[in-house]
């Protein structure tokens, strides 16, 4: 059975554009877009660090940056090294997948006023759910209040608080894994030949 959308009534996008937000409201999607940023970098290096490469390396991996494209990343890679970090990998993946909706949603929205409110026009990224033929014509809007942009920018930083606890078990993971392997010679892998 296919899921029917809702379809927006074509007056919502004839409605007059808002062309500077509310100073409250830009420094709210300001504010979650900055952390979004910082959650990324966390993501870069943990994925270097796993990677054995530098920054730089780790920024061109997640150029595709889809949440359960990276979990799984990491997950083969924590599992390839040899280290246990035990995170919860679906709860993980949920949390980070909001926080790239909720930054989507905050960062690529239309503003434009009906009836007096603020109203977002939502993010034109669709999830994985949808198939293209069933996708609506336009999103859903939102209406752009305090609550909303709270509730955006809590998605963002419980993904930071997260993302921020694997690199850091990780991180002590792989220094116990190096102790390891200094210490003990038949573990180098430097020192063994090809």
């Amino acid at each position: 059975m296919t899921k029917r959308l809702k379809r927006v009534p074509l007056q919502l996008f004839t409605a007059p554009r808002v062309e500077h937000v509310p100073e409250h409201i830009a420094q709210a999607i300001g504010g979650a877009v900055s952390r979004y940023a910082i959650l990324e970098h966390i993501q870069v290096h943990i994925l270097s660090s796993l990677l054995g490469t530098k920054r730089g390396h780790g920024r061109l991996v997640l150029r595709i940056n889809r949440p359960d494209a990276w979990v799984q990343t990491i997950k083969n890679l924590v599992r390839n090294v040899g280290i246990d970090v035990k995170p919860k990998w679906s709860g993980l993946k949920t949390v980070l997948d909001a926080a790239h909706r909720a930054r989507n949603d905050l960062a690529h929205s239309l503003f434009i006023r009906r009836k007096g409110l603020l109203v977002t026009a939502a993010s034109w990224d669709f999830g994985n759910e949808y198939h293209p033929e069933h996708r609506a014509l336009y999103p859903e809007p939102k209406k752009c209040t305090r609550k909303y942009l709270r509730k955006q920018r809590l998605a963002v930083e419980l993904a930071v608080r997260r993302i921020h606890a694997l690199e850091t078990r990780i991180n002590l993971a792989l220094g116990a894994l190096n102790e390891k392997r200094r210490t003990k010679p038949h573990l180098d892998r430097r020192l063994q030949k090809s």
